[in-house]
């Protein structure tokens, strides 16, 4: 996961060897008490349930926050 100082959107990647490497999907309202999720077509077809959605969300925000 990345962030840029003062945004408030987060970028989730897959990593090859430590380094991004495939775009997963960005969280954004992440200061919102649903944060909104978009994500790559591969990955949304992996994560078929709102509560999977919910829970990636929820990691970038505890990411955000930290």
């Amino acid at each position: 996961m990345t962030i840029k100082p003062n945004d408030r959107i987060v970028e989730m990647w897959e990593l090859e060897d430590g380094h991004p490497a495939r775009w997963v999907g960005n969280v954004f309202r992440i200061d919102a008490s649903t944060p909104g999720l978009y994500l790559n077509h591969k990955i949304e077809a992996v994560l078929k349930t709102r509560q999977q959605r919910d829970g990636l969300a929820h990691l970038a925000v505890e990411f955000w926050k930290s």
